[in-house]
């Protein structure tokens, strides 16, 4: 009673789960029948006989177990199933079926069904408007720069080539003639000065430049004698304050000096250029331009050799000797004095002027 009483629990156990793992497609079995032993010494009353056993039938999605299909088919040999006991247990008369063991059970071939491709959601209606990019589609289309990739160099685009702005000009002042004009009472001391050192000389009209207004002098002099006997050939024209000091250097230097020639008095000093309007190598305007200038090009005697200016450094002749020195005392009545070995303009010259300079500054090369 024992062995059967187990055997009737498995099988109820067995039951619900012979009915769950059995393919939807396949519809079990109504009923089986199973041929149990007889164990033990129970007597015919007690032993239950052979019984056609019904196997649950899978419950649909939704039946509570408790409830068996409706088309379920019974046994007609079969007892009538007796009413469960309040606790659950089921009655002794019911034999339960062994159960089957899973490499007795056939595996049901899968059916070849398309994987199925997954759904895209549909984009949500966005009211408003939907022309304007969500923050996160920008975020996709323009993604975060990478810190380690290079950045992008601009392309430079070369502006317009815009017409260049000429300065203003600016306003026009008097021409530099007229800056340097003297006054009535500055030009009467100048020519007062000449008489007294004997200069032989001759007012002239002012001279003027029609292409440039700067050059030109108001109040040019001729001087034909710097000094009493020594004449300047070809005579030049110069500002009085340029004659001046040419007649003061020729005086106090050039003349005592001569006489240490032995050579007799000095007659001549020999002139190349004196007033002409031009530009110097560096682009601005010569002192000749206003009769600030003269350029001495040799010296002669009443006997002897005369002395042309050239290159002498280093000769070690008497004529070397001579042109250092009045080349050097000049530069005590001139404010600029060149000469060879200053430039290649000034190598068979000695050019002196009266340029004005800031604080007396001279130039004595």
């Amino acid at each position: 009673m024992t062995l059967c009483r187990t055997a009737f629990l498995l099988a109820l156990m067995a039951g619900p789960v012979l009915a769950q793992d059995a393919p939807p497609d396949e519809s079990p079995a109504d009923e089986i029948e199973v041929e149990l032993p007889t164990v033990g010494v129970a007597s015919d009353a007690e032993a239950p006989a052979l019984q056609s056993v019904p196997v649950p039938e899978s419950r649909p999605d939704g039946a509570s177990e408790g409830e068996a299909p409706a088309d379920a088919s019974l046994d007609p040999d079969a007892a009538p199933a007796e009413p469960q006991t309040p606790g659950g247990a089921p009655e002794l008369n019911s034999v339960p079926v062994p159960e089957t063991r899973p490499e007795d059970v056939p595996t049901p071939a899968e059916p070849d069904t398309p994987t199925p491709e997954p759904e895209v959601p549909a984009e949500p209606e966005v009211e408003g408007d939907t022309n304007e990019p969500s923050a996160e589609a920008e975020a996709e289309a323009d993604p975060a720069p990478d810190a380690d990739a290079p950045a992008d160099v601009p392309t430079l685009i070369p502006p317009e080539e815009a017409a260049p702005i000429e300065p203003e000009a600016a306003p026009a002042g008097p021409p530099m003639r007229e800056i340097l004009t003297e006054t009535p009472e500055e030009l009467a001391a100048c020519l007062a000065a000449l008489d007294d050192l004997g200069v032989v000389y001759a007012q002239s009209e002012p001279i003027t430049e029609p292409d440039n207004p700067d050059c030109g002098i108001a109040n040019p002099v001729t001087v034909t004698e710097i000094a009493r006997g020594l004449a300047l050939e070809p005579p030049p024209v110069l500002r009085c304050d340029t004659a001046l000091a040419a007649a003061r250097w020729a005086q106090d230097v050039a003349i005592p000096l001569s006489r240490k020639l032995g050579r007799g008095d000095l007659t001549v000093i020999d002139q190349g250029t004196a007033t002409l309007c031009r530009p110097r190598a560096d682009g601005e305007m010569s002192e000749h331009a206003w009769g600030n200038a003269i350029d001495v090009m040799g010296f002669r005697f009443a006997e002897g050799e005369p002395i042309a200016v050239e290159p002498r450094a280093g000769d070690g002749t008497l004529d070397e000797a001579f042109q250092r020195a009045v080349r050097a005392g000049a530069c005590l009545d001139f404010m600029t004095v060149l000469g060879p070995g200053s430039d290649a303009d000034h190598a068979d010259h000695l050019h002196l002027d009266i340029r004005d300079r800031d604080g007396g500054f001279r130039i004595c090369e």
